[in-house]
Parts: structure tokens; C-alpha cells; sequence
């Protein structure tokens, strides 16, 4: 009977570190992809950043032609330069609500 106790908590045992492992490589793939997603995000906030200056400069040069078209495209580009903006307010936005709660509770 003791030997039959034995091999169940020795197969109860295994099946607890068979599930362990299986967690925690789950848990790496996960981080791993966190990690990937946020590096690729700060990149893109780099590239808006880059553009949004870039439209900011050309947007403060007068403009002397009174052509309705490019009257329209620097209407673009301003429009473009708030949807910069937006986009990068928003994906800050993301990671500050994703702090917040570790801030309440110090």
C-alpha cells in the first residue's frame, strides 16, 4: 500500500513540474512578445515624433501662393500634424493608465 502511495505522489509530482515548465515557457513566449510589441511601439513614436516636427517646420513658412490647391494642402498637413499628435497622445495615454494602479498602492 506504501508503494502505491509512493508512485502517486511521485506521478502527482511530475505532473506538477510537467505543468510548471509548460507555464513558464508559456510566460517567457509572452513576455518576449510584450517586450517586441513595446520596442516596435517606441520606434513608431520616434517616427511620428520625427514627422511631426518635420510638418510643424514646414507649416510656420508663409505661404505666397493663393492657389486653392496648395491652400488645401497645407490644410492636409495640418490635419496630418493633429493625427500625429492624437496617435502619439493615445499610445502614451496607454502606458500611463497601465502605471497608474502601481502608483496607488504605494
Amino acid at each position: 500500500m506504501a508503494e502505491v502511495l509512493a508512485y502517486f505522489f511521485l506521478l502527482l509530482f511530475l505532473l506538477t513540474l510537467t505543468g510548471l515548465i509548460f507555464v513558464s515557457v508559456v510566460a517567457v513566449r509572452y513576455a518576449n512578445t510584450i517586450t517586441k510589441m513595446e520596442n516596435r511601439i517606441e520606434q513608431a513614436l520616434d517616427v511620428l515624433d520625427k514627422h511631426y516636427s518635420e510638418i510643424g517646420g514646414i507649416l510656420h513658412k508663409p505661404v505666397f501662393y493663393d492657389s486653392p490647391e496648395i491652400k488645401r494642402v497645407v490644410n492636409s498637413l495640418r490635419h496630418s500634424q493633429q493625427a500625429l499628435l492624437w496617435v502619439a497622445n493615445n499610445i502614451t495615454t496607454l502606458d500611463e493608465i497601465a502605471e497608474e494602479p502601481d502608483a496607488d498602492r504605494q
